[in-house]
């Protein structure tokens, strides 16, 4: 996009000040995009990829700034999987490389580069990974203090939507099923099973 590239060395440098500044940089995207979240979450995904915000600001942004009632909108949803994807192909593609490059020549230098490389972007993703679950955990969680004193209705409903975030996000991760999500969840309702292959759908 155009006004990004003009503002691309301003951004950045507000971006480089902390983690809060890159959080800040997405909640004012979606704030501008109030009235279209899908163009707010599309300008995101090209701060993404400018190195503007990263993968955690996103994550974070979604998951504790935007409230509990983001995990029913799409925009939402497709901010957090986008993201993971992103992060989780890059790792893939990394790991994939190595088998190229263990049968040609490479000087020591730069399989040490590649090392460095591969261990940060598996580390990056090691993070995301505790960011999600961990935030999605305790949306579920039944305790009154978890979920900030919500209506019954409104906790059932929430906690619903993040346990079927919570076993979606498990699987792109790899987690094995039922290592993070102990109860199934579903489409009928809060006590009804959510199939994550229909979430990727939203």
């Amino acid at each position: 996009m155009s006004c990004i590239e003009r503002c691309k060395e301003k951004l950045l440098a507000i971006g480089n000040e902390s983690p809060d500044a890159r959080r800040q940089i997405v909640g004012s995207v979606l704030s501008y995009w109030e009235d279209q979240p899908g163009i707010g979450a599309n300008v995101v995904d090209k701060l993404l990829n400018y190195s503007i915000v990263t993968p955690l600001s996103v994550v974070e942004w979604v998951l504790h700034d935007a409230g509990n009632k983001a995990l029913s909108h799409t925009h939402a949803w497709e901010m957090v999987s986008t993201t993971i994807n992103k992060v989780n192909t890059r790792v893939r593609q990394m790991i994939a490389a190595k088998q190229v490059m263990s049968i040609n020549d490479y000087t020591e230098e730069q399989l040490a580069v590649y090392a460095q490389t591969l261990n940060a972007a598996e580390i990056e993703q090691g993070v995301l990974l505790n960011a999600v679950t961990d935030a999605l955990t305790a949306m579920s969680d039944s305790s009154d203090e978890m979920n900030g004193g919500i209506d019954v209705e409104s906790k059932a409903w929430m906690q619903w939507w993040a346990k079927g975030w919570l076993r979606a996000f498990s699987r792109k991760f790899g987690v094995a099923e039922g290592t993070v999500v102990e109860q199934p969840v579903s489409h009928g309702g809060p006590s009804a099973r959510l199939d994550p292959e229909d979430m990727d759908t939203m």
